[in-house]
């Protein structure tokens, strides 16, 4: 429902984007381990764009050093707006997205990422996800 392929980076006039992947961290005390994210996709400067566009498909580019980027997807599963939410994309080996760590703050996304979240969390977000598909369809 939100993954994006895994595709190079594109631009579209003045703005970059990047498809990436961003989610809160499964806790560890959950009984059933899960590593839950989202297909996002993160707004870069031109600089950024262009380095990662150039590293897409070269070996080793998960040694760059991360790229400053806003959120540019809303995930609706939050009571505020995770667009233009601040991050930073690590780059991942060829082959896998990308992944946004946000930058620290008392964003319910970004607490999730830090801190982890419940496996019943994950649940309460699928069923988010699952009914607000069926609002649409009617």
């Amino acid at each position: 429902m939100f993954d994006f392929p895994r595709e190079r980076p594109r631009r579209s006039g003045e703005c970059a984007w990047l498809s990436a992947m961003i989610g809160p961290r499964a806790r560890r005390s959950a009984p059933e381990q899960r590593r839950d994210s989202w297909g996002a996709w993160v707004s870069l400067s031109r600089e950024n764009f262009s380095k990662s566009a150039d590293l897409w498909d070269t070996p080793g580019r998960e040694t760059e050093k991360p790229y400053f980027g806003r959120l540019t997807t809303d995930l609706p599963v939050y009571p505020t707006t995770t667009l233009n939410l601040k991050t930073h994309v690590h780059t991942r080996p060829v082959g896998e997205r990308p992944f946004v760590e946000l930058e620290p703050t008392d964003h319910p996304l970004a607490v999730e990422q830090r801190t982890g979240i419940t496996l019943a969390r994950v649940r309460e977000m699928a069923a988010t996800v699952l009914h607000s598909g069926e609002a649409e369809r009617q």
